[in-house]
């Protein structure tokens, strides 16, 4: 690249340290005009060209069944940080502290402590928090009323999958 603008710097030179003998009429003004154009056009745009750069981009595939999952576990990771269990950054990787969460949820809702839901248990915690998120005046006055407030829709959201209240719960967990 910096040789062209060298060999045409050259050119350049050259041609404007040439001898010039006068012209007997302007075809010879022309004739310079349209050289010295196109030495100045051929600078320009080797002043502009850019060197064009091939970018390989590796090609990425998904499984949908590993999609799915990722998905399923964010959303229970941000439903435990919505009642105070600390699950971290809701990336969809159920790690120590997911399962750190998990056992607490389950302690609270006098589950068997295993730090893995099953899906009886997720369902509790995506639909009270679906319900939390959603809000409405019943959702409301019992999150005022409770002394744990949001989580007690933990505790109504069991109730509502079982018929009534199967279980008691821990408070202040």
């Amino acid at each position: 690249m910096r040789s062209k603008h060298i060999l045409t710097a050259a050119l350049a030179t050259a041609i404007t340290a040439a001898p010039v003998t006068r012209a007997s009429a302007d075809a010879g003004n022309l004739v310079g005009g349209i050289v010295g154009g196109i030495i100045g056009g051929a600078l320009v745009n080797s002043a502009n060209k850019r060197p064009t750069q091939r970018v390989y981009v590796k090609p990425t595939y998904s499984n949908p069944r590993y999609s799915a999952t990722r998905t399923a576990n964010r959303e229970t990771q941000t439903a435990l940080n919505y009642f105070g269990y600390p699950a971290g950054t809701p990336d969809g990787v159920l790690g120590s502290k997911s399962r750190a969460a998990v056992s607490a949820y389950q302690a609270y809702m006098s589950f068997p402590i295993t730090g893995n839901l099953n899906q009886f248990e997720r369902d509790i915690l995506v639909g009270a928090y679906t319900r939390g998120i959603s809000g409405g005046y019943d959702t409301t006055q019992l999150i005022a009323r409770d002394p744990d407030g949001v989580k007690a829709l933990l505790v109504a959201q069991r109730d509502i999958m079982t018929g009534g209240n199967t279980a008691p719960r821990r408070t202040a967990g």
